[in-house]
């Protein structure tokens, strides 16, 4: 209702599909190739992916970049090794957990968030996994606690993300620019110690 009126709205790391949409979102896709194709550089191919809600747009792409990068080395995506973690740190545990005990072999895991990655290295630890000495483990947001445990990460221009948001924001209300505007900026990884060579 609110786009139909073409009231000033800016979508901040989320899409919507309507065509007067505005929005200011990092390469989701992107970020989570680069941290597939790092893992694999490591050596590792039996990689769990946690994944988020599949309503979120951002988890959407960041699935659809895992499994790039997969296909493009020729590495066979498992379904068994897909947790869905839905965000949530207990729901995330408890799928690790659930996944050790099924006896699956894997040596690394991408968690589609940090939150989900930190449940992860809990069940893991608690079952008595080294990280990354067992398996490695990398996260996408980089939230200020992924550098306290070392949790290598995919860091999202969250600043810049909302700056620009912002802007857009004021220049829509100013009538400077007119819908629709899609401002994509690029993520980054940040190695620290969570993972190591398979």
């Amino acid at each position: 209702m609110l786009l139909q009126e073409d009231f000033p709205l800016v979508f901040l790391d989320r899409t919507i599909e309507n065509k007067k949409t505005n929005c200011v979102t990092s390469a989701n896709e992107e970020g989570a190739h680069q941290a597939v194709k790092y893992l694999l550089s490591l050596g590792h191919r039996d990689i769990v992916y946690i994944a988020g809600p599949k309503y979120l747009s951002t988890e959407r792409e960041r699935y659809r970049g895992f499994r790039k990068g997969l296909q493009e080395e020729g590495v066979t995506h498992r379904g068994e090794l897909v947790v869905q973690g839905e965000h949530d740190w207990n729901t995330t545990y408890g799928g690790i957990t659930r996944l050790i005990d099924s006896g699956k072999i894997f040596t690394a895991i991408f968690a589609s968030s940090d939150i989900m990655a930190f449940g992860a290295k809990q069940a893991l630890e608690d079952r008595g996994f080294s990280i990354p000495d067992d398996v490695s483990i990398i996260g996408y947001d980089d939230i200020p606690f992924s550098s306290a445990i070392s949790l290598t990460t995919i860091s999202q221009p969250t600043y810049e993300m909302g700056r620009n948001a912002m802007h857009l924001l004021i220049d829509l209300m100013k009538k400077r620019v007119h819908s629709p505007n899609h401002i994509v900026l690029r993520p980054s990884i940040v190695i620290r110690k969570s993972c190591k060579k398979h």
